[in-house]
């Protein structure tokens, strides 16, 4: 009857060995799903990213052209502006320098003393002198 007993209780142990073996590979099996499912999710995701990174570049490279067209326009212009400027300094300068010729004239002062003092070529302030009176 020992015998009996101790065989009864080899199989029961037998019996819960296999159930727990069972068991663990069911879970093993289970996480294993989980796991395989959060790692393809998780590349979903990293593909998703990289698609919206690449995306992100192409737009950035197209306002990367379009601000070098500005930027290029601009300098475009501002070699104009400062074209017209300089040409409207040297009109006004022309024109100042003119008056002064002609105040100094009307002052009585001769076409040698305008030179002198005003530092121009006497044959370019007899020209003005000429031009003022009439020819």
């Amino acid at each position: 009857m020992k015998e009996n007993i101790f065989i009864i209780l080899q199989v029961l142990f037998d019996i819960i060995v296999m159930a727990y073996l069972i068991w663990q590979k069911y879970i093993d099996t289970k996480l294993n799903r989980s796991y395989s499912s959060l790692i393809m999710s998780i590349k979903d995701l990293l593909n998703q990213q990289k698609n919206m990174i690449e995306l992100a570049n192409k737009k950035i490279e197209s306002q990367q052209a379009s601000l070098v067209k500005v930027l290029d326009d601009v300098r475009q212009k501002n070699t104009v502006l400062t074209e017209l400027i300089k040409s409207v300094k040297i009109k006004t300068f022309e024109n100042d320098t003119k008056e002064k010729i002609i105040q100094m004239f009307n002052k009585q002062l001769s076409i040698e003393e305008i030179s002198n003092q005003l530092n121009i070529p006497k044959g370019e302030v007899e020209l003005i002198v000429k031009l003022y009176q009439g020819g």
